[in-house]
């Protein structure tokens, strides 16, 4: 049984009662009616000349555990629930009519301590704290953060206006101010052991279109369940971040979040975003987008950007929804794309991206999609597609890429698409496929109406670290191992190429300790071509921490170039 912070409120107010009257057995209702507000003075603000006296600080309010031990020995307390049943003093029900703690604010950095090192006292509701805001807006114009407990007693509605808002003068002069909204509070003065606030029936929002927040949002173990409308609506023009926040079962989009109207970024991490009536996360930003370790699972749409700027999508799923798995759709900008080990899986599409940016796919799935597993949707567009180790299978079409650009599709799968496995009709870029298999599709593979195709072989999977022994020294124990000899793969390049040169493979050369106590160490490296290239054209770079220097000799030995090197360091094998 839940009771909220008025039946506490309620039990200070009779209590209090009690210290002066001192009469008899008096109940502690835990009914839902807030009591009449006790009368509160109120000093003006002293100003003038340095030798006025300071302005009074005024007091937090006193929380119902520092009332109780107020209380003189011989009051009796009895505490009843809603019922009007009298409860014992040890229940668990007692305890929490008794000593629930509601939202308290505190100084940015500032551990929640009520009453102490700036922070407020405890407040009975959201709404409460709110209307305290807007009655002493000098004491919260500061950075700051609110804390709340588990249940927080109410919705949070941070906007300007009138009938349970901030006056707009109020709210035009705190929202300068950066804010954060900290859940999963223990009540515990001190406690940043945070755990989890729901708000369920109840909305979260700050700001409003036409006057949005200003400074910066950053929202923390926060759960909205079940709001008629959507779950979680910010609006700033400054940065927003969201962390472990859950939006699920909203009647309209689960998370909104908005700052066009300024140039900060939106970075949403370790959330969730399940069964909303709308979609499951909307971003309308001017800055970068970041998703990172987020579930937006079983929504009308999964996640929708709206972005001029950049996307980064990693370690995320957009699975079961009714429209589309992940919408990008900024027609006319060149925001570029980036996905990395995600899953869009049982959608209507997978994912679509319209950009006149670049694409990077790796990693991921686009399965079981009853239309596109992946739609890059810009007839026309110049933006170049990059997909690597990426599965598009049982689809209707595996990957529809409308683009003028170029396309390079690497050790990736396209299977059982009852249309194309890549359907790519506008094309007049080049398009290249290496090492990527085909098996299943209705129609056709691929499809590609340009004149630049390329099918290539290419090494998928790095060699895990082999130890290897100079020659002569086979019969060796691991323990005398002189160096490693490791494949690298290109983004692990550590510097751009010299110009005319193309990377054909590399590898890095580390050598053990007892490596290192050899003089004249040779070592030979065998770097893996595909078939066909041109020895003549073939050379080994070496990089020196500053630049890229040639490494004499080398020759083809049947797939291989072989080379021998006289020391540690990043070896590549390029063609001119």
């Amino acid at each position: 049984m839940k009771f909220s912070l008025k039946k506490s409120l309620l039990f200070i107010v009779i209590a209090l009662t009690l210290m002066v009257s001192v009469l008899g057995v008096t109940p502690v209702f835990a009914d839902d009616e807030t009591p009449p507000p006790a009368p509160v003075e109120t000093e003006e603000p002293v100003t003038g000349g340095a030798d006025e006296p300071p302005a009074p600080v005024q007091e937090p309010p006193a929380s119902p555990a520092e009332v109780l031990e107020q209380l003189p020995a011989e009051v009796p307390v009895v505490v009843l629930d809603e019922n009007a049943e009298v409860l014992p003093l040890a229940a668990q029900d007692s305890a929490e009519i008794i000593a629930t703690v509601d939202p308290i604010w505190c100084p940015a950095g500032q551990a929640p301590t009520p009453g102490a090192n700036g922070c407020t006292g405890t407040f009975l509701t959201p709404q409460a704290l709110i209307d305290d805001m807007d009655l002493n807006p000098a004491f919260y114009d500061a950075d700051g953060v609110i804390y709340f407990t588990a249940d927080p007693g109410g919705a949070f509605l941070l906007v300007p206006g009138t009938l349970e808002k901030l006056t707009t003068a109020d709210y035009n002069v705190l929202k300068l101010n950066d804010l954060t909204l900290q859940g999963g509070w223990s009540g515990t003065s001190g406690d940043t052991n945070f755990t989890q606030t729901v708000f369920t029936e109840n909305a979260v929002q700050i700001g409003t279109a036409g006057n949005p927040w200003v400074g910066n949002i950053t929202i923390n173990n926060i759960t909205v369940q079940g709001a008629a409308g959507e779950g979680l609506y910010v609006l700033s023009k400054g940065d927003i971040h969201v962390n472990n926040v859950t939006a699920r079962d909203n009647g309209q989009r689960g998370a909104r979040l908005v700052n066009t109207t300024g140039t900060g970024s939106v970075t949403v991490q370790n959330s969730t975003f399940t069964g909303n009536g709308g979609a499951g996360l909307r971003v309308e930003s001017s800055g970068n987008v970041t998703l990172s370790e987020i579930t937006a699972d079983g929504n009308a749409n999964g996640a929708v950007i709206l972005t001029p700027a950049g996307l980064s999508v990693g370690g995320s799923s957009f699975n079961g929804n009714t429209t589309t798995g992940l919408l990008f759709n900024l027609t006319g900008t060149a925001g570029s794309v980036s996905i990395e080990t995600s899953t869009f899986n049982d959608n209507t599409t997978g994912a679509t991206v319209t950009t006149l940016g670049n694409l990077d796919v790796s990693n991921s799935s686009f399965d079981s999609n009853t239309g596109a597993g992946l739609l890059f949707n810009l007839v026309g567009a110049a933006g170049n597609i990059t997909i690597e180790k990426s599965t598009f299978n049982g689809n209707a079409s595996g990957a529809t890429l409308r683009t003028s650009g170029s396309i390079v599709v690497s050790c990736s799968e396209f299977s059982t698409n009852t249309q194309y496995g890549i359907n790519a009709p506008n094309a007049t870029g080049p398009m290249e496929l290496a090492s990527t298999t085909f098996s299943g599709n209705g129609t056709a593979d691929y499809r590609y109406n340009g004149s630049g195709l390329t099918i290539t072989d290419v090494l998928c999977n790095p060699i895990p670290p082999t130890p290897v022994l100079p020659v002569g020294d086979g019969g060796k124990s691991m323990d005398e191992v002189l160096y490693y000899v490791i494949e690298k793969l290109e983004d692990q390049v550590p510097a751009g190429l010299p110009a005319g040169n193309s990377l054909v493979s590399a590898f890095e050369v580390v050598l053990t300790p007892r490596g290192e106590k050899v003089e004249n160490l040779l070592i030979t490296l065998s770097f893996p071509i595909p078939a066909g290239m041109q020895a003549d054209n073939l050379a080994v770079l070496l990089w020196n921490g500053m630049e890229w220097v040639q490494v004499p000799g080398g020759s083809v030995v049947n797939d291989r170039f072989v080379v021998t090197v006289s020391g540690a360091g990043f070896y590549v094998l390029v063609s001119r």
